[in-house]
């Protein structure tokens, strides 16, 4: 087979397609280039959307820690109350005290309130409160008391007299410590 194309046709068609290649090379790798860096930035974006999500879960299970923390906390002091309520409960007997207040109180004197105070370290104190038409019924009230018997002691914190019109009322504030049963 005879060739009858001149040299330089057959050079420029050989330049052409050598343009040709190295263009289509040229799209190949930008190709590529483009879509490693958009797959690049996607696996970015995805990194950061999981990386969050699991900040957000290890700041969930940070406040649930807090929480329990607290809450355990708390749960101790309530059982530390609790052990301390019945071991003061149990040292005591409070029908005992309750009786001898009622046995001590004279028939003209009515009680106000009755209140214990305390701790565990310390015997718990008594504070009685009520009026009387007389103050010789409330010194005798707080003599009784001193010598009954779950009683160590007791004394009167206040007393004020308010008077009106028809008759005099004795207002009184006695403290008395427990001793135990």
């Amino acid at each position: 087979m005879i060739n009858l194309v001149p040299p330089e046709i057959k050079q420029r068609k050989g330049l052409k397609s050598l343009v040709y290649v190295v263009t289509l090379a040229y799209i190949v790798v930008a190709s590529v280039l483009v879509l490693g860096l958009a797959g690049l930035a996607t696996y970015n974006y995805t990194q950061k959307i999981y990386l969050g999500s699991q900040q957000a879960e290890l700041d969930r299970l940070a406040a649930e820690k807090n929480k329990d923390k607290t809450l355990l906390s708390q749960a101790a002091f309530i059982q530390d109350r609790v052990k301390n309520a019945a071991t003061y409960k149990a040292l005591y007997d409070w029908n005992a005290v309750l009786d001898a207040i009622a046995q001590s109180t004279p028939t003209n004197t009515r009680l106000t309130s009755i209140k214990i105070s305390g701790d565990a370290t310390k015997p718990p104190t008594v504070a009685i409160s009520g009026e009387s038409a007389d103050r010789r019924s409330i010194i005798l009230f707080k003599d009784k008391l001193a010598l009954t018997k779950p009683f160590n002691g007791a004394g009167i914190t206040s007393l004020t007299e308010s008077s009106s019109e028809t008759n005099e009322t004795y207002t009184f504030s006695i403290s008395a410590l427990v001793s135990k049963k």
